[in-house]
Parts: C-alpha cells; sequence; structure tokens
C-alpha cells in the first residue's frame, strides 16, 4: 500500500458496517392464513424476532434472509462470560483490600513500637542507642558517643629556629636545570608512607592536567575571597601549590608548570598527604620563590577562614630546620588547629621546587613529617639534571 494512502482506502481492510448491520431488522411480514371453516374460530400466530450475531467482527455480513430462532432455554453465553468476569473483579478487589489492610496494621505495629522507644527515650534524656551503650557511671547529659579507635596523642610542637631559604651549595642554572618530565622522578616507596601513618596512594602524576602559577592563584584566592580568609598576610599559606603571592597579587609567570604529582591518604581520610612541583624557568626565579615564602610565612601567626563545617582557624609557626643536603633548601611551617595540625614544606634545588603538605588529625606526628620530607630532599638532590 502506498504511504499516502489512507488505512480506510485499503481495498484488504475490512469495511466497517452498515447501520443496518447493528440495528435488528423489522417483525417478518406475517404469512398468509387461509380462513378457518367458519366453525372454528381463527388462531393468532405471534411474528417471529429476529436477533443479530452477538460477537459479529465488523466485517461479518449480516445473513441475508435469516431464519427465525428457536426461543432460547438458557441464559445467553455473553451473560455467563459476563458473570465469571464480574467475580473475578470481586475477587481481586477483595484481595487487594486485605493486603492493604495487612499493610497497615504492620506498619501501625512499628509506628507503635518505635513511638514507644521514642516516649522512653525522652524520659530518660538519651538515645535508644545511648541507653544500651550508656556508662551508668557517667551523667546522661554529657556525649556518651567514643570514636572507633584509639584518639591520637598531639604532642606538642618542635621547637627551633627555620633553616636558610638558600641551599648551602646551590644547583645553578641560566635556564631549565631539569626536563619537563623530572615530576616522574618524585616519590618514595610505598612503604615509607605506609610506615608514616598508614597512607595509601589515591591519586598520581599524570591524574591531573599541569597548570600554572596564575590558575593556582586564582583558584585559592576564590574560596580564600568567598570564606572570607582573614588577614590578608596568611593568605600564602592558604595555597596548596608552590605558590608566593600576596592576596592581591596574581602571579605572572606563564612559563612556569605546575604539576600535582601524588596524594596519599589513610582509610578513613582523616589524614591526607599531597605533593606537588613547580618548574621555574631558571634557578634564580625559584631561589626568589624560596626568600619571599619565607618572609611571608614569618609575617602570619594565624589565620582563619570559612564558617560552619568548613570553619578552619590555625597559629602558625615555622617549620624549625630540616638536615637537608647541602643542594637543597627547605622552607615550611606548621599549622597548629583545634582540630588537627597541618605541615607543610617547599624544597628547592635548581628550578624545581617541590611541596609537600600534610592535614592530619594526630595519626601522623610532626616527626614522622619532618623524616619523610627530609628522605624526599635526598631524592630531590639525587634526581639527574639535563
Amino acid at each position: 500500500m502506498d504511504d499516502t494512502q489512507a488505512p480506510h482506502d485499503d481495498p484488504t481492510t475490512p469495511s466497517a458496517p452498515s447501520p443496518e448491520a447493528s440495528v435488528a431488522p423489522p417483525a417478518l411480514p406475517l404469512p398468509p392464513v387461509e380462513a378457518p371453516p367458519a366453525e372454528a374460530p381463527p388462531v393468532p400466530v405471534a411474528p417471529p424476532v429476529f436477533a443479530p450475531p452477538v460477537f459479529a467482527p465488523p466485517s461479518y455480513p449480516p445473513p441475508a434472509t435469516p431464519a427465525p430462532p428457536a426461543p432460547p432455554t438458557d441464559p445467553p453465553a455473553t451473560h455467563a462470560a459476563e458473570s465469571s468476569g464480574s467475580g473475578r473483579t470481586i475477587a481481586i478487589v477483595v484481595a487487594i483490600i486485605t493486603a492493604c489492610v495487612l499493610v497497615l496494621i504492620g506498619l501501625g505495629v512499628a509506628i507503635f513500637f518505635v513511638a514507644q522507644s521514642a516516649i522512653r527515650a525522652l524520659d530518660t534524656g538519651a538515645s535508644p542507642v545511648a541507653e544500651e551503650s550508656a556508662d551508668p557511671d557517667q551523667p546522661r547529659d554529657e556525649p556518651t558517643d567514643a570514636p572507633a579507635g584509639p584518639t591520637p596523642e598531639i604532642l606538642p610542637l618542635i621547637e627551633g629556629a627555620p633553616g636558610p631559604a638558600v641551599a648551602i651549595d646551590p644547583l645553578l642554572c641560566p635556564g631549565d636545570c631539569f626536563p619537563a618530565d623530572a615530576f616522574g622522578g618524585i616519590g618514595l616507596d610505598s612503604d615509607v608512607y605506609a610506615g608514616l601513618g598508614a597512607l595509601e596512594q589515591t591519586e598520581a602524576w599524570g591524574d591531573y592536567a599541569d597548570t600554572t602559577p596564575g590558575k593556582e592563584y586564582t583558584y585559592s584566592a576564590r574560596y580564600w575571597n568567598e570564606g572570607e580568609g582573614t588577614p590578608a598576610e596568611c593568605f600564602p599559606v592558604y595555597t596548596q601549590v608552590p605558590v608566593a603571592t600576596p592576596f592581591d597579587v596574581r602571579p605572572d609567570a606563564p612559563d612556569d608548570v605546575i604539576a600535582y604529582l601524588g596524594y596519599y591518604e589513610t582509610s578513613d581520610q582523616y589524614s591526607g598527604l599531597q605533593e606537588s612541583g613547580r618548574l621555574f624557568v631558571d634557578s634564580a626565579s625559584a631561589e626568589t620563590h624560596m626568600t619571599t615564602l619565607q618572609g611571608m610565612i614569618a609575617s602570619c601567626t594565624g589565620y582563619e577562614i570559612g564558617s560552619g563545617d568548613s570553619y578552619w582557624t590555625a597559629d602558625v609557626t615555622p617549620m624549625p630546620a630540616l638536615d637537608v643536603p647541602a643542594s637543597v633548601a627547605a622552607v615550611g611551617w606548621v599549622e597548629d588547629s583545634p582540630w588537627g595540625r597541618f605541615y607543610a614544606v617547599d624544597l628547592q634545588r635548581g628550578n624545581l621546587v617541590i611541596r609537600a603538605a600534610l592535614y592530619t588529625d594526630g595519626v601522623v606526628g610532626e616527626e614522622g613529617f619532618r623524616q619523610y620530607a627530609e628522605q624526599l630532599a635526598e631524592q630531590l638532590a639525587d634526581l639527574e639534571t639535563e
């Protein structure tokens, strides 16, 4: 059939029934009756009644000359089907109502027991869970929740003067001391991170595209501004990568490359260590970064940022000098907060600066971080130059 042809134009489509097919035909005319003998009165004959087929499809033609049917002695088949269908419908409805009643009864019982537990908890001033696990010798108005494991002990900060911002025997290069793929040579054995505080690597170099100091500044400055960080002198310690610039000065170093080298964290994610690096255009620019950072750390004694769950406040102190190779300079700081510690250090050799930054709830101690940083400095000192 042509696509444009209407369905009713299809010669194979059954034609709709004529109006005469759905209307009962008129009573058939009475056959002529001969006059009976005069002595007997005439007997009237009832005219036959014709009923059309009930289940005839639309194309079913009515019979031309139907024969008068005999009077039915049983109910039509359609009545039986309708009765059976009605019975099934009633049974389904009854089943649904019964199921709904059972569900409502179950919910009512559950709500009753929950309400009783809540009422008992209100009467005793504790939650049902706390009521079972509370120490009977402990006042109920004090928190009874205990941490899953022992609370890490945060030791006092290590005291000492910071180390020099310039290496004792610096590696000087008028251009690149290290190739662009030097980042791949940074990173200690997994045993070191595991011993540091059960840290496991979750991200590696190459998981994120390299970036620039300008982009990193824009990112940090945005969140510092949104969180209303204060004072502005502490903005440099808020950045997570080797960038040392005032809050209102965007660095102009389009040729420098910054890379995220790895991230390590504990299974509960309460402690995390991030390593990042920056390749400067020359060693002189890297040394300037180190001296600038050291001065900015000295001018920041503490800061606060954020609100609610994102609030953070900490006292900031310079990190005491590390034991590093002569060709490596180390400048770092420590943030002491009611919620934990933050340790960060920049290690510089030639035109390459590596930053290690660790947040911990106390699982990783300051001494452990210092030993790790010194191992990282030794690896940097052994890194081959171009």
